[in-house]
């Protein structure tokens, strides 16, 4: 019954339904990719990310007692 309203809606308002299908796939991928990356991290300790072949931006777990 929901779905048939929301479809009325999108049918009248088609800009406004392409934004917000937009952000209902954008948040779940974001959400996907964020929980891959926090799993990476309790497992290996730490990630990396390459920007355009020129730099790194690294993230890692420092020990409890800051030495490194």
């Amino acid at each position: 019954m929901a779905a048939f309203f929301l479809s009325l809606w999108v049918v009248s308002h088609p800009l406004a339904g392409a934004v917000v299908l937009a952000a209902i796939v954008g948040s779940f991928v974001g959400v996907r990719r964020a929980s891959e990356l926090a799993r990476c991290f309790h497992d290996c300790g730490g990630f990396s990310f390459d920007l355009g072949g020129r730099v790194r931006i690294t993230i890692a777990r420092t020990d409890a007692d800051g030495a490194s």
